[in-house]
């Protein structure tokens, strides 16, 4: 497909696509008046000539839909937000997880490629629930299909045709990540650019896990690391750098990544994420009209903000304005402990009246925060931010930021135009955590590095106390912050610059050739590993016939029935057609009975029957030769070695 193909078959998709007839059709979602699609509807082709597709891989932790999340918060909410608190220990919600299914919603929403969601079968029924919200919520335009990644390596991605893959999240799933895009495109007869999304890059386990992959194979010149700030793509241009110098003077060899690095943001939803009435918002949330409200929404966490001296800072803000009703809200999943520890400091320095924290809130919440909110506030110190997205949310709802100079928010917040950033101070300490990275976990690290970063709270006290004063000054930021949010971080623009650079790496794959580099020496050979655990190996050569059992069973029409094997793991129709090749299924009448009933006559090679199958199936033949062997395991087939063979 040429570039100015997928240019006018982008152009040319209709925001509303409604279900084709035929063995390749689509599934229209946006139409509110239909019923919700079922799982198994929505797993169907979208290939269409001309038009784009994009592949994303998608895990059971991503896109899991939680009601609670869209609900008002009435005593039914309480009880059940209670319930399962008392059962998870509240997660802390990682904001990894909470970016990239926003990305995910931002192109189902507002993409004018077509999408596969490539899914892990334990993701299938969270994927199929979540567009079903959508579609009985809002409508989604986009035409979206459920592709089972265990189908997709069985049959090979050639037929979802696509013009990009994207990783929302590096490692989306505990057993893999990067490598297996890798693997699958391995498989195509034609190369595509694979786009992967990095969050957070400061966890010591992605040098060998995501960033070393990279470097000694695998990325083709067309593949992209996609970074969310300008912060990001320098940390992760020092990585590779670092990495190549390592390989080069420990292995004496090169290696590099080939890859490219592009700048795309995170998305919020700007029609849910907007000026609202305040005095509505603060009456609902029992918050005094005439207070000037700080929040901070996130994890409460020193790992992810050591938000003590902050708290200390503001106690001086309340002390030179004892006139005024100053309060700080605290929102999000708090580590346990964390939030006694504060509250506790707050009642100390006397500010029990002027500081709250609110655990576990829902979106809906959230939203009503931000809506009554004269300023929001992040005193982030954490390494493992690359962009922060609860600033952009401020920002989409018209609310000035007062945020540390700090990694990706220097990128989403403009001093003295939406909010102020406060500068901030570091330094090298970090050598004896390096030595030892592996023996700390990723918080312990975090913590340790973030307990030595310094942010001027004189300063930030000095442009809070701007913004008490004067409401005029609150009023202008607020208005430049929405203008903001909807230029760069609308879903619409988001989702353009994503489509945009996948045309642009489509072009560079289309004049790459089909051979790839990939890093295979990770690859479990089980068989050469552990085959001389069996008393014989099997091979293509080997006969294998029909046992008593298998004749009964098929003399029986036994072929009709289901076998005991779960769905996931073989098919039903390429075991019945196995013991019919076997049989001699072209045969018939009398010639077919005798065929079972004589022991001599129903014989077949591995190979021959392994041929025979892949004729009616695109499937790999190793998969083909695990239905033959669980046939030999349950005792239907038998291998045996024979001079006069039926061929099949």
């Amino acid at each position: 497909m040429s570039v100015e193909n997928l240019r006018n078959g982008a152009a040319r998709l209709s925001p509303r696509i409604h279900r084709n007839t035929g063995e390749e059709d689509t599934v229209d979602i946006s139409a509110t008046t239909n019923p919700p699609p079922a799982a198994a509807e929505l797993r169907v082709p979208l290939s269409e000539s001309g038009v784009a597709s994009i592949g994303v891989l998608i895990d059971e932790h991503l896109m899991r839909h939680d009601p609670m999340l869209e609900r008002k918060p009435g005593f039914l909410a309480r009880l059940t937000a209670v319930a399962a608190k008392s059962a998870r220990q509240e997660m802390p919600v990682r904001g990894n997880t909470i970016a990239a299914e926003t990305i995910i919603d931002a192109l189902i929403s507002e993409g004018r490629m077509n999408q596969w969601l490539i899914v892990y079968p334990s993701a299938e029924v969270a994927v199929s629930e979540r567009l079903t919200h959508r579609h009985s919520i809002t409508g989604p335009r986009q035409r979206v299909g459920i592709s089972l990644l265990e189908d997709v390596i069985r049959t090979g991605i050639d037929k979802h045709h696509l013009t990009a893959w994207f990783n929302p999240i590096p490692r989306c799933a505990i057993n893999g990540g990067i490598e297996i895009s890798q693997s699958i495109r391995n498989s195509s007869s034609t190369p595509y650019p694979i786009t992967t999304l990095f969050h957070g890059l400061s966890k010591h386990s992605m040098l060998h896990d995501d960033f070393l992959r990279l470097v000694l194979g695998g990325a083709l010149a067309c593949d992209s690391i996609i970074c969310t700030s300008r912060a990001g793509c320098q940390a992760i241009r020092k990585i590779l750098d670092f990495l190549r110098e390592r390989i080069e003077k420990d292995l004496k060899t090169v290696a590099k990544y080939n890859g490219r690095i592009d700048l795309v943001p995170l998305a919020v939803d700007t029609s849910e994420y907007r000026p609202r009435d305040k005095s509505n918002a603060r009456s609902e949330l029992k918050i005094p009209k005439d207070a000037f409200l700080m929040i901070y929404l996130g994890r409460i966490s020193p790992h992810k903000a050591d938000l003590l001296p902050s708290l200390m800072m503001f106690q001086k803000l309340v002390d030179d304005n004892p006139t005024r009703k100053l309060l700080w809200v605290v929102a999000g999943t708090e580590q346990k402990g964390y939030e006694q520890f504060l509250q506790q400091r707050a009642r100390d320095m006397g500010l029990s009246g002027h500081f709250r924290v609110m655990r576990g809130i829902s979106n809906y919440t959230k939203k009503l925060l931000l809506s009554a909110a004269d300023v929001f506030v992040c005193p982030s110190d954490s390494v493992e931010e690359t962009f922060g997205l609860a600033p952009v949310e401020a920002l989409a709802s018209g609310v000035p930021q007062v945020v540390p100079d700090w990694d990706g928010f220097r990128d989403t917040v403009v001093h003295q135009l939406t909010g102020y950033l406060v500068p901030t101070f570091w330094a090298g300490c970090d050598r004896d955590l390096s030595i030892a990275g592996d023996l700390g976990d990723m918080d312990f690290n975090h913590l340790c590095l973030g307990q030595s970063v310094a942010i001027d709270l004189s300063k930030a006290r000095l442009y809070l106390q701007s913004l008490i004063e004067n409401e005029q000054l609150r009023k202008q930021m607020g208005i430049r912050s929405r203008e903001r949010a909807l230029s760069l971080y609308s879903y619409a623009s988001v989702v353009r610059r994503y489509e945009e650079l996948w045309i642009e790496l489509a072009a560079i794959a289309s004049g790459l050739a089909n051979s790839q580099s990939v890093l295979t020496s990770e690859r479990p050979l089980y068989h050469r590993f552990f085959g001389h655990y069996a008393s014989v190996t099997l091979s293509d050569t080997t006969t294998v016939r029909l046992t008593p059992l298998g004749r009964d069973f098929q003399l029986a029409k036994g072929g009709n029935k289901s076998f005991s094997v779960a769905p996931t793991i073989l098919s039903h129709a390429i075991l019945r057609r196995a013991i019919q090749e076997i049989a001699g299924h072209s045969a018939s009448g009398p010639s077919y009975a005798q065929n079972l009933l004589d022991n001599d006559n129903c014989y077949c090679s591995i190979g021959e029957l392994i041929d025979t199958l892949r004729k009616s199936s695109n499937l790999h033949r190793d998969h083909l030769l695990r239905h033959i062997l669980w046939l030999m395991k349950y005792g239907v087939l038998e291998p045996v070695i024979v001079q006069n063979k039926h061929r099949c």
